[in-house]
């Protein structure tokens, strides 16, 4: 970053649905974020320890684990608190929801995307992401998947 220039906030997107992944690595970067994105909870894990992201945003079906492993993991580390954990869910039952809420998860996220809560009012987060912004989920894009893209992912 050079002087005088803020950083953009970074999102850690987890998720390996690739429509959503394409869907919010187009739309988070016009509203100013970077994404770093990756598909499973053991890249999660990985991406966590090299560092925190302002916001984690965590798919409820991940391939090869839990994501109240990765939240916890998250919660259980220094300056965790600076983080606004959300999930993505398709569905999910009153219990779950608790056990969520309970392990530190901040937001709840339905799928399919149609309406989502993505821009920021500032980097302080003193309020959790709270501007709607409309969303078409489009078809799968084509191309790689991982990395840090302040531009769009892949």
């Amino acid at each position: 970053t050079r002087v005088g220039e803020q950083r953009q906030p970074l999102v850690l997107l987890v998720t390996p649905d690739s429509a959503v992944r394409g869907s919010l690595c187009t739309l988070l970067p016009l509203s100013g974020w970077r994404v770093r994105d990756v598909s499973t909870s053991a890249l999660a894990s990985h991406n966590l320890k090299a560092g925190l992201p302002e916001v984690l945003l965590i798919d409820q079906k991940l391939p090869d684990g839990d994501v109240l492993d990765v939240v916890r993991s998250l919660r259980a580390r220094s300056g965790h608190q600076r983080v606004r954990v959300g999930v993505l869910v398709e569905a999910i039952d009153r219990e779950t929801a608790v056990s969520y809420v309970r392990a530190g998860i901040d937001l709840f996220f339905a799928k399919p995307l149609a309406l989502i809560e993505v821009a920021p009012v500032n980097l302080k987060f003193e309020k959790s992401l709270n501007s709607v912004v409309a969303l078409e989920v489009p078809p799968p894009l084509e191309g790689g998947v991982g990395g840090v893209h302040p531009a769009g992912c892949g």
